[in-house]
């Protein structure tokens, strides 16, 4: 999944992501509270955990 349909999905009140592939996805800089990446392909992915 791509990083724009991911936060398309978060606005519209999705929490659970779990399994989904973010191999080369950027989250630095978005807020995600209560997001579930439970089982994340997560190769290559950035994530700073700090909300801004």
């Amino acid at each position: 999944m791509d990083v724009e349909k991911l936060l398309e999905r978060y606005a519209a009140g999705k929490r659970d992501f779990s399994g989904i592939d973010l191999s080369g996805a950027k989250l630095s800089g978005f807020d995600l509270r209560d997001i579930n990446l439970s089982e994340l392909n997560n190769k290559k992915y950035k994530c700073d955990r700090s909300p801004r």
